[in-house]
């Protein structure tokens, strides 16, 4: 059997398209190589554009949320008793707790 007995359409359409792929890439890989430095200057250019565009760019993966969430931390005095700081944070329960906008607080 022979490579040419076995082709059905879709194989015979994928060849081509490979071929043509295959044709485009010698050309484009053969003008490359005849103008390096071009193609080097080119790519450099197109480097240095590229870290331009850094400040303009967000530098998060996700955007930011708005969760209707704050962390307060607080810090006694090193050498603190544990009386102390449990009064510092009632007195910080009782700022929460006149606040009609906080609803949960720990």
């Amino acid at each position: 059997m022979t490579a040419k007995e076995d082709e059905y359409r879709f194989a015979v359409f994928v060849n081509r398209i490979f071929t043509a792929f295959s044709r485009a890439y010698g050309r484009a890989l053969a003008l490359s190589l005849n103008h390096r430095w071009k193609v080097i200057g080119i790519a450099l250019g197109l480097f240095a554009l590229s870290l331009l565009s850094i400040e303009w760019i967000t530098k998060e993966f996700m955007p930011t949320q708005d969760i209707g969430v704050f962390i307060v931390q607080f810090q006694t005095p090193v050498g603190s008793s544990l009386n102390f700081t449990s009064a510092k944070a009632a007195e910080m329960e009782k700022i929460f707790k006149a606040n009609p906008a906080i609803t949960h607080y720990s």
